[in-house]
């Protein structure tokens, strides 16, 4: 009896079910530069095998590295997402994944699709995984403190809340002749958020600083003046008024 040794491990199968025409996402499983044909003939080419998943039988591609098959080269690392310029190191090309349209074919007179052009993944796949990594980056989100309710505070807790946010550092100031609507307003000019907190809250205008005599004629300041008993060296001028009142202006203790 005869023992006869064989290896058939490096061999590719035969066997297997002959893909249908139509586009397929492959994998590459082998690429190696050709110098020679099998039959002996110059050759100057990438040789490319392509696993198509399933019982399907592996497809071949030969991309030409002349100037001749230079569009077959361009659409090739194009596929493969390559600069325009640089090297390929056909190790690493093994696991990349494409996708191939197989076009209709025949060999030795029997029906056998054959590989047409190479594309690109879908970018569809990228885009879902980065949209999943989105939604579970919303729910970790924190959610916004309570804002405070201004209207519902008294004159004491208005002074305390403006204390205790430093807003006094923001060029907030409590007068003897502030309500305590005129706090809540300066608050929120202070605090924008406060303001956009507050749904209901009417747009006010903005006074842009301590009071608004600037605004003032020079009659009503000087009715001001003698309201509150104060005199100025003659002649009464709109700027000798307005600094009068304004040293007059004095901060309540908190």
């Amino acid at each position: 009896m005869t023992r006869i040794a064989y290896d058939v491990s490096d061999v590719e199968g035969a066997g297997g079910e002959d893909p249908e025409p139509g586009i397929y996402e492959a994998t590459i499983v082998a690429a190696e530069q050709r110098s020679e044909k099998a039959d002996g003939s110059p050759a100057n080419d990438i040789h490319v095998t392509f696993d198509l998943g399933g019982d399907y039988v592996r497809k071949h591609a030969y991309i030409g590295l002349g100037d001749a098959a230079a569009w077959k080269l361009k659409e090739f690392t194009n596929a493969l997402g390559l600069k325009d310029k640089g090297t390929i190191d056909t190790a690493k090309l093994e696991g990349k994944k494409v996708r191939v349209k197989l076009n209709a074919d025949t060999y030795d007179g029997e029906p056998r699709s054959k590989i047409g052009t190479i594309l690109k993944l879908k970018a569809a796949k990228a885009e879902a995984v980065e949209e999943e990594v989105e939604e579970e980056e919303e729910v970790e989100e924190e959610e916004p403190e309570a804002e405070a309710d201004l209207d519902s505070m008294d004159r004491d807790e208005l002074k305390a809340f403006i204390k205790e946010n430093n807003l006094r550092d923001a060029g907030v100031k409590v007068l003897r002749t502030d309500s305590d609507d005129d706090l809540r307003d300066k608050i929120r000019e202070a605090m924008p958020e406060e303001a956009e907190a507050e749904e209901e809250e009417e747009d006010g205008d903005a006074s842009g600083g301590e009071d608004d005599y600037d605004q003032w004629k020079l009659a009503e300041l000087k009715e001001e003046l003698g309201n509150r008993d104060l005199t100025v060296e003659s002649p009464v001028t709109k700027a000798k008024a307005i600094a009068a009142l304004r040293e007059n202006d004095s901060e309540e203790p908190f």
